[in-house]
């Protein structure tokens, strides 16, 4: 059973530290235990999956129990004008010629973003055992009538698309989720219910990451059963 182990080395709150840059994109990372470089832990990452960035939790595990390593949001997209973090928005909200090339503009903004931040970010953990990338949604966007709702679900499928390539150049073995399936997965994987589950993740980073929101919880779940 996962069981929260506190670092001697806990270096209170260092939030939001700047690791990289690219123009407005920026990578925030908050360290909660300093790792010996000895011992190869199992480490691996949960990224729950939002519109132009995501929200990582690091995760080693030690014999049996598991610790947080470090909260990190990874930027996707530049947040700059209407359509940075929306790029298919475009083709909805403009006519002709100039929807179809401010959308392509928007997208290929959000691949070269996502390409340089997540590689940052893969860089900065070290080797990494396994990944879950949390999502709102996997629904195929062609199936959906409603062209607004259709948007959404192209950009949420364009966000964690990036991911999974950035992850699966380094080799990394990966799964997506749902975010209203994950800790019943968890709690399969685990052995133990849903609550049991839920309490679990709640005990490791109570205190200790900060914000410590519904996101960074799914998150963390999922770095726990990524391995």
């Amino acid at each position: 059973m996962i069981e929260a182990i506190l670092s001697d080395r806990l270096q209170g709150a260092l939030n939001s530290i700047v690791v990289t840059r690219l123009s407005a994109a920026i990578m925030k990372e908050s360290f909660y235990s300093v790792r010996s470089d000895g011992d190869r832990l199992m480490r691996t990452v949960g990224l729950r999956i939002k519109s132009g960035f995501a929200i990582a939790i690091v995760a080693v595990q030690e014999s049996e129990s598991w610790r947080i390593e470090r909260r990190a949001e990874v930027q996707l997209a530049l947040d700059e004008g209407p359509y940075g973090r929306f790029p298919y928005h475009p083709l909805i909200e403009l006519k002709g010629a100039k929807a179809a090339a401010t959308s392509r503009r928007a997208v290929a903004a959000v691949r070269a973003v996502a390409r340089k931040q997540m590689s940052a970010f893969l860089k900065s953990i070290g080797a990494v055992d396994g990944a879950t990338l949390i999502v709102g949604s996997l629904i195929d966007p062609s199936t959906i009538g409603n062209p607004h709702i259709r948007t959404h679900a192209r950009e949420g499928e364009l966000f964690r698309g990036v991911v999974a390539r950035a992850l699966e150049r380094k080799g990394i073995r990966l799964q997506i989720l749902r975010e209203r399936d994950l800790y019943t997965h968890g709690a399969k994987r685990l052995v133990c219910t849903d609550r049991q589950f839920r309490q679990q993740v709640d005990r490791l980073g109570r205190g200790i990451v900060k914000p410590w929101s519904a996101d960074e919880k799914l998150a963390a779940a999922g770095a726990f059963i990524a391995a």
